[in-house]
């Protein structure tokens, strides 16, 4: 895992209740808020998300 440029740790990974995968840096303020997203980016966590296309199958899926 990259480390976040503020933190200087890994960046922080996990999934949201409903299965989808999260990854975020800290931000500017410093604060885990848990992948807090605001739009102004001085506040809450810098989140990227990845989200599935409404019609994909997860029983389709091969390697």
């Amino acid at each position: 895992m990259p480390l976040d440029l503020i933190s200087g740790k890994p960046l922080i990974y996990h999934t949201k209740a409903d299965g989808t995968p999260i990854i975020y840096s800290v931000g500017i303020n410093q604060i885990d808020e848990g992948g807090l997203l605001k739009k102004d980016r001085n506040l809450g966590d810098w989140v990227w998300q990845y989200t599935l296309p409404d019609d994909f199958n997860s029983s389709e899926w091969r390697e």
